[in-house]
């Protein structure tokens, strides 16, 4: 067999079997909630995943879960009573306080503003070993405590 046919072969072979892996993969779907569609079910799904308790009383505003990509995400954007505060302030996570508000954790929607919040007050830490990214923002928004949540895996 000559050198150009080997070439050729092994070319068609590795396409193969990318286009093979490439129909493996298994992603999932993304999921766009507001208001009132953000049941209990998805409060509980955001606090198994970003290991934040959230108290009571606390209403989901908006949510976007990224199931499409390689690496999952997710982005909340919740009201917090305000006598509930200090109960939410005992998580993990807000032992983790960085400098600036996360203005990083950006995603392409009207209702992700961070830049609406009254002193806004971040944190940052990576959850699971290391293999996931949590940031969160809080801040007052005509006096109402609003909480921005972002998690992705890496």
């Amino acid at each position: 067999m000559s050198y150009r046919s080997r070439y050729w072969s092994l070319l068609a072979l590795l396409l193969l079997a990318l286009f093979i892996v490439s129909g493996c993969l298994d992603f999932g779907d993304d999921v766009e909630l507001k208001g009132n569609q953000i049941d209990a079910s998805v409060l509980a799904k955001v606090e198994r995943i970003t290991e934040i308790d959230l108290p009571a009383g606390t209403k989901g505003l908006n949510y976007f879960f990224l199931g499409s990509g390689i690496d999952n995400a997710l982005w909340l954007k919740v009201m917090i009573p305000q006598e509930k505060k200090a109960e939410l302030l005992q998580n993990q996570l807000f032992t983790h306080k960085v400098d600036e508000p996360n203005f990083n954790m950006t995603l392409d929607r009207d209702w992700w503003s961070l830049n609406s919040l009254d002193n806004p007050v971040s944190y940052a830490t990576e959850i699971n070993n290391g293999t996931d990214f949590l940031g969160c923002t809080m801040g007052t928004q005509s006096g109402t405590i609003i909480m921005y949540i972002h998690w992705f895996s890496t």
